[in-house]
């Protein structure tokens, strides 16, 4: 884990110089000391949400996808206990009182992080020191270290968070059933939690060398997970060609990508070529209303 009574201790002298440097100084290790915090915490989980799904980079945004996709307890203060004396299989614990009644020993707390304050003093931080201001005038000066005293307040407030933070000495990749299978490709183990699991989300394999996804389809409770491909064939022999989508997301317009075939060696040349989607044709109102309708009964 990160040393955070480190990180506090940096800042704090930083402060106490008390020189328009030092505060720059110290504002720019407070930001880095959110960005470690909440980075940290993204690794932890990085086997249930690799780093290709983020969407957002900012510390607090990464967070946030994690408690929705990966770890839902990634922000939760919680503390794990063990018991003194094991469980008597004959006679195992059904109730919540049953539980309570043994005595326990105290491992570890995970602190809970406010990853909406976390995100505001970052960006708070960044616009106190971390930016010269625009000049507003002709001959306006400028000032390369900003307002000092604001940004001294935002120090404070962020060490203020550290402390907090620091009565933490665990942190967890989280609890809940898993549903996890092995990469097509690499035989990589992909897991999610199963409470998190939407239909239609995707997942990509976690060796960085393996261009393999799938997405999970959730029906009547049931998940299963589906190859990401693009299916085509042979130019030369008419065999079928499965092309891992992942090769495909990343082409560009008139980029080409070279595919060959399994059956006669040949090889095929796929080209993202931009085209223009025809309109469907009319239907009589009738035959659309049956078509609905069949769409619906399934």
């Amino acid at each position: 884990m990160i040393d955070i009574s480190k990180r506090i201790e940096i800042i704090s002298k930083l402060l106490d110089e008390n020189s328009r440097t030092s505060v720059l100084y110290a504002a720019l290790e407070c930001r880095l000391t959110i960005e470690a915090i909440c980075y940290e915490r993204f690794a932890l989980s990085y086997e249930y949400i690799p780093h290709e799904l983020l969407r957002k980079w900012q510390p607090h945004h990464v967070v946030k996808q994690v408690a929705e996709e990966g770890n839902e307890q990634v922000t939760e203060g919680f503390t794990i206990s063990i018991s003194k004396s094991p469980i008597d299989q004959d006679n195992p614990p059904v109730t919540p009182e049953d539980y309570e009644s043994f005595e326990y020993v105290k491992i570890g707390s995970q602190a809970a992080l406010d990853v909406g304050k976390l995100g505001r003093l970052w960006n708070a931080l960044s616009n106190t020191s971390l930016h010269i201001s625009l000049p507003k005038a002709k001959g306006e000066e400028i000032d390369i270290y900003g307002d000092s005293d604001k940004a001294r307040g935002k120090i404070t407030e962020s060490l203020n968070e550290f402390k907090r933070i620091l009565d933490g000495n665990l942190l967890s990749s989280g609890f809940g059933e898993e549903y996890y299978f092995y990469c097509i490709g690499c035989d990589t183990k992909l897991k999610r939690r199963v409470k998190l699991i939407k239909h239609g989300q995707m997942v990509t394999c976690l060796n960085p060398d393996c261009p393999e996804s799938y997405y999970f389809s959730v029906e009547d409770g049931e998940i299963f997970h589906i190859r990401r491909l693009l299916n085509t064939t042979c130019a030369d022999c008419g065999n079928s060609i499965e092309i891992p989508a992942r090769f495909v997301d990343k082409l560009k317009v008139e980029q080409t990508l070279n595919a060959d075939c399994t059956g006669c060696g040949y090889n095929n040349r796929i080209r993202l070529i931009p085209g223009r989607a025809n309109k469907p044709e009319a239907r009589e109102s009738n035959e659309g209303l049956h078509n609905n309708q069949k769409q619906s009964d399934a």
